[in-house]
């Protein structure tokens, strides 16, 4: 998965990257980026098999359960995760972006949001 500082985030199978065969190999491009862009994060997100049970029961499993302490994020995680709640808010994905934001507040609880995440924060109280 690709991350830009615009916030866009593009996510393929590692099947399409070509592997490199040589020094002479060049480059594979991962998504076009607009003038001022860059490229801001780099991630393999590893797929597990499981049967339909043991995901079903992995889903409905309640958040608490996966960790009681916050995890501190670092300033690369920060960044990934604004340009991701980003994107969601582009997306009309509302209710994901919020999630997303209240685990960052969580994960960086000292951090000053950006006018447009500090916005939604407003709008979307912590209950």
């Amino acid at each position: 998965m690709l991350t830009t500082a615009a916030g866009r985030c593009i996510r393929f199978s590692v099947d399409e990257v070509r592997v490199f065969a040589s020094r002479d190999s060049t480059g594979v491009r991962g998504v076009k980026l607009a003038d001022g862009d860059e490229v801001i994060s780099m991630a393999v997100l590893r797929s597990v098999d499981a049967t339909p049970a043991a995901a079903t029961a992995a889903a409905e499993q309640p958040a608490e359960a996966a960790s009681s302490e916050p995890v501190a994020f670092s300033e690369q995680d920060i960044e990934t995760r604004v340009a991701h709640i980003r994107a969601l808010m582009q997306d009309d994905q509302q209710e994901e972006a919020v999630t997303a934001l209240r685990e960052l507040q969580q994960g960086a609880p000292d951090l000053t949001l950006p006018d447009d995440l500090q916005e939604l924060a407003q709008q979307n109280p912590a209950s």
